[in-house]
């Protein structure tokens, strides 16, 4: 009726909707009508057809609901790609057969010409001897056109020919060669022969992919290279092959035509996302990268991930730099050493990289726009977010990031929750599978940025920044998404963390510091969404997320003695030791006495700092004592007397059968939230999972239970994969039950009501894995777990733990195990005499050496009362060794409340080594003798 559509809308299809649903692959549109392909090869098609051009000789001049084309059905024929002139259509089959209907006034169906020369059916053209098989097909106009493998131009027409030709049609013309800079065109008329151009003989095509890439069939592949890529890789070429002259005019002739290939290449984000475009996946690789979930093939938007970072490598590997140099060159000064051979090319590539990168930005987002979510606009985003320069520092650099982050930000926050998820889909399966890109080009971007921004002297932080770190989140949940389904990250969450971020001060002379500041805010769930900081907690460091705990802990300790203090005053009795919990236990009893102090005090008194008493000891507790007493209790509740808790691979678990201690179980929740809340690290070796149960919030997936037991991880997610689905039932012969043992006992529980008699197959397998994992997990040491949580809230219920990851949470706990004491060494402090170049400190540090890994742990639980070191390792321990004294026979001591070792001047490290040796397997107790 003569509408004019103004904004792309959805095509709607009465026939259409008929069909079968198969998805539409291709569509092409000619001056006032248009074909459709869809996967099944079928064709369809509508508008004018006054001269034959939709190939339905019986539909008259105007098709106006979609209509198939039955005739090549029939035929048997499956279409690939269509092709639409001004009045004609070309299809191509998926045998490389091409077929043609409509005007044909200028031969462009290669069949009968003349001014009233038309086909009202889809028509074989013939090329006779000419090609192999056409590749890909292209009309406009009154032209037609093909490009075939292995193509040999058709003989030139002899005289008596050409006349005929010439009476034959007299519209037929002979038409010049192009230049050869363009590509050279062997032969070209408008009349029944078709047109060749030889690849082999272009100077612009030489040496590019573009004709291998074109061997692949269509239907698999559906993309063709872009010529401005093709362009680019030519000029980079030229640079490397241009030959140095005295004047330097080859090379100014190079940079010039390298730099005016930049710029077609980046003109638009439209142009950047076909230079970025993916020319065929490996097979394969989509199931590989994505697991399970077939239907993620589709998620991705076809970006040449490696193919852009090579491109951008190359670019700056031309000019002899490195990028970072390279970016330093382009922003900040008019040469970088080391570019002193080609000055002009590093100033003019460079500088026009960057301008270019920063159009392309102007391109998606100038003027509060927002980025779309279809594939070309995200595909170009990404491309831009990969560059390298982008990795750099200097202002112009900075500005032309902060505007791309605040874009997709602005893009992605505004967009539906689908169109959210259209764009995480997409870096999943286009960058997920390359690691080390992944961080470079993505993730360390935007950590410098959110260093930059950082605003170090108060709360609020500028939008540049708040910007960057939404972005970084997004990846971040990117991250632990491909986690949940392939049971590891893309890359460790470590890389995310902000060392600018972790280093802004939580305490500073008696006051809380800006990051502790922003911690408050972010305790409390109405203020949460104002913590800048802490509300993205993959920001911050292990060690500052302890320090801030250990800051909360201390400021309750410090409340609960002073309420206490206070109240003895208004009693009358005064009683300094009110500030503190003071446990008095016996090392023969020690677990009956705890675990009837424990449970006897209220949970207030639970987070007053802790102190410990032997009885018939007179250690007085300064964390030693402390140290010592959790390192018992542990080794006493895990032993396999108690039976609390089996072992599965090198972790602990809570043991199912095991339901008359739930007294013991709680002590041990107690326990960890002791020692987490007064600064011990304990020797415990649970699966991270419980730690994870410990958190908040969780949910569970396979990589748990992979943390717990491999193998069982490994045969549920090949149960998910197995194909075909079909053969599941007569492949695992398994019903909805499981089987699991306990003291010698088997017992049989259903993961459902009548799960025996429910046999597993390829439509219920899904429902297994999650029944499966939530009864190991759950349901299957729901009482065990249920009071060790709950003796560990009772000590950590107030604490602020949505702050920590799992990993987290278990390093603050149990420490780090890897022990490298040449770190500590570097850290040590010496007092009394003693330095690091001291002849008896040479010896010390050659027994340590000299000590197997068993040895050194004791040393280092007689030191400092742990086995394993801090969160970081052992140089963020405080470490002291104090000379004590002259040469004796005197054992080494320590005080472990400071991690402190005393150790007279012995007289040769014969003895050193001898006493040393037997005082740190002699270490247990606190009597003073």
């Amino acid at each position: 009726e003569g509408d004019l559509v103004l904004a792309p809308r959805r095509l709607k299809s009465q026939a259409l909707g008929r069909a079968s649903g198969t998805p539409l692959i291709y569509a092409a549109c000619g001056d006032a009508h248009s074909l459709l392909v869809d996967e099944d090869g079928g064709v369809w098609a509508c508008g004018k057809n006054t001269h034959g051009e939709l190939g339905l000789p019986d539909a008259g001049d105007q098709v106006e609901d979609p209509q198939r084309v039955e005739s090549l059905r029939r035929k048997g024929l499956k279409v690939q790609q269509a092709a639409c002139g001004l009045a004609h259509s070309l299809v191509l089959c998926t045998d490389g057969t091409v077929l043609a209907t409509g005007a044909s006034d200028y031969g462009q169906c290669l069949g009968p010409t003349g001014p009233q020369a038309q086909l009202e059916a889809f028509t074989a053209v013939p090329f006779g001897q000419a090609t192999e098989g056409v590749m890909l097909i292209a009309a406009g106009g009154h032209q037609s056109m093909a490009l075939a493998k292995n193509a040999q131009p058709p003989a030139p027409l002899s005289s008596q020919e050409a006349v005929a030709s010439e009476e034959k049609n007299e519209l037929s013309q002979s038409v010049p060669e192009l230049e050869r800079s363009e590509g050279q065109a062997l032969r070209r008329d408008f009349s029944t022969r078709i047109s060749f151009v030889d690849p082999q003989a272009s100077e612009h095509l030489r040496g590019s992919s573009a004709v291998a890439a074109a061997e692949t069939p269509l239907s698999s592949a559906c993309v063709f290279p872009s010529i401005h890529r093709s362009r680019l890789g030519t000029a980079l070429d030229h640079v490397c092959e241009a030959p140095s002259k005295s004047d330097g005019s080859d090379e100014d002739s190079a940079a010039r035509t390298l730099v005016a290939t930049l710029q077609r290449a980046f003109d638009s984000s439209a142009i950047l996302s076909g230079v970025a475009l993916l020319q065929a996946r490996p097979e394969g690789m989509a199931a590989e990268l994505l697991g399970h979930d077939k239907d993620r093939r589709s998620w991705t938007v076809a970006l040449d991930f490696v193919g852009m970072d090579e491109l951008y490598k190359r670019i700056l590997r031309t000019i002899g730099s490195t990028p970072a140099a390279a970016a330093t060159a382009a922003a900040n000064a008019p040469s970088t050493p080391g570019m002193a051979e080609t000055p002009k090319l590093a100033r003019s590539l460079l500088s026009e990289l960057l301008a270019s990168v920063g159009r392309c930005v102007e391109d998606l987002f100038e003027d509060g726009r927002v980025c779309s979510s279809e594939p070309d606009a995200i595909r170009a985003v990404l491309a831009l977010w990969q560059c390298p320069l982008l990795s750099s520092s200097g202002p112009k650099i900075r500005h032309v990031l902060a505007s791309l982050v605040r874009g997709m930000d602005r893009s992605f926050a505004t967009a539906a929750t689908a169109k959210r998820k259209t764009f995480l889909q997409a870096i999943v399966a286009d960058t997920a599978g390359y690691p080390e890109i992944f961080f470079t080009r993505l993730v360390q971007p935007l950590r410098s940025l959110a260093a930059t921004e950082l605003n170090r002297h108060q709360l609020r932080q500028s939008e540049t920044f708040k910007a960057t770190v939404r972005m970084l989140n997004l990846l971040f949940t990117v991250n632990e998404w491909y986690a949940t389904r392939l049971h590891e990250p893309i890359i460790p969450a470590s890389q995310f963390t902000v060392d600018a971020v972790s280093e802004l001060p939580v305490s500073e002379q008696q006051a809380l510091g800006l990051l502790y500041r922003d911690f408050e805010s972010f305790k409390a769930h109405a203020t949460r969404s104002q913590s800048q900081l802490c509300r993205f907690a993959f920001l911050l460091r292990p060690d500052t997320k302890r320090e801030l705990l250990r800051v909360e802990a201390q400021l309750q300790q410090n409340y609960a003695g002073m309420q206490a203090v206070a109240q003895s005053v208004t009693s009358q009795v005064l009683n300094p030791a009110a500030r503190f919990l003071v446990l008095h236990v016996n090392r023969e009893h020690l677990l009956q006495h705890t675990l009837t102090q424990l449970v006897s005090v209220p949970d207030t008194e639970l987070r007053k700092e802790l102190k410990v008493a032997f009885e018939g000891e007179d250690g007085i507790d300064e964390g030693g004592v402390r140290k010592e007493f959790f390192q018992l209790l542990i080794e006493r509740l895990f032993s396999e007397q108690y039976g609390m808790f089996t072992r599965v691979g090198g972790s602990l678990w809570f043991n199912q059968g095991c339901t008359w201690s739930d007294g013991e179980y709680s002590l041990v929740g107690m326990l960890i939230g002791l020692a987490l809340y007064n600064g011990v690290i304990l020797d415990v070796h649970f699966p991270l999972v419980v730690y994870k149960k410990l958190l908040p919030d969780q949910r569970w997936t396979l990589r748990d239970v992979a943390f717990l037991d491999p193998e069982l991880a490994r045969g549920l997610r090949q149960l998910l994969e197995f194909e075909p689905a079909g053969l599941v039932e007569d492949t695992f012969c398994r019903s909805f039950e499981v089987t699991w043992t306990s003291f010698g006992a088997d017992h049989v529980t259903e993961l459902k009501p009548g799960g025996s008699e429910i046999l597993i197959t390829g439509e219920n397998r899904k429902e297994y894995v999650e029944l499966y994992v939530r009864w190991l997990l759950e349901q299957s040491v729901e009482q065990q777990f249920g009071a060790f949580k709950q003796g560990f809230d009772r000590v950590m219920g107030s604490a602020t733990l949505g702050l920590l990851r799992p990993e987290d949470l278990e390093a603050i706990v149990s420490g780090t195990p890897h022990l490298d004491f040449k770190e500590l060494r570097r850290v040590t402090v010496y007092e009394g005499g003693y330095h690091d170049h001291h002849p008896v400190m040479e010896w010390f540090w050659d027994v340590v050496e000299s000590m197997d890994l068993d040895t050194q742990r004791k040393l280092l639980m007689f030191a400092t009362g742990s086995v394993k070191a801090p969160i970081g390792g052992l140089k963020n321990l405080t470490f002291k060794v104090h000379r004590m004294g002259p040469d004796s026979e005197q054992l080494p001591t320590s005080h472990t409340c400071f991690n402190t070792m005393l150790i007279p001047e012995y007289s040769s490290q014969a003895k050193l080594n001898k006493l040393v040796r037997l005082a740190v397997s002699e270490c247990e107790g606190f009597g003073l003798k």
